[in-house]
């Protein structure tokens, strides 16, 4: 998956079907990191036990579990783009399918000069 990503990050320009993949995941992602961010607007200080710490606002119980289901939307989007992309790279073996079509055509050139 990292070879993926890092593939695509550098070649945004291209037409192909990883590029449609590798935009799905950083959409995907884009958006769970939005919803995160979200909750910060939430968070209260509280004293408790062992002091003051970081907690959810008691008052925005609807809001908070609105944003918590949201969250989880957000994640299985991101799950199931990964896992698209797991399957592309199982299936091609290569970040791209111009990567692949090179692969091809070199081993058609050793393949056809009988060099190995």
């Amino acid at each position: 998956m990292k070879q993926f990503l890092d593939y695509w990050s550098a070649h945004l320009g291209q037409n192909d079907e990883g590029k449609i993949l590798y935009s799905r995941y950083e959409q995907a992602l884009s958006d769970l990191n939005q919803s995160r961010k979200k909750t910060i607007q939430y968070l209260i200080p509280i004293n408790g036990a062992k002091g003051w710490h970081p907690g959810f606002d008691p008052d925005a119980t609807e809001e908070i579990a609105a944003l918590a289901n949201e969250i989880e939307s957000k994640k299985a989007a991101l799950k199931s783009a990964s896992q698209d992309i797991e399957d592309f790279m199982a299936t091609v073996g290569y970040p791209s399918l111009e990567l692949l079509g090179q692969e091809l055509a070199v081993v058609k050139r050793h393949l056809s000069g009988g060099a190995w």
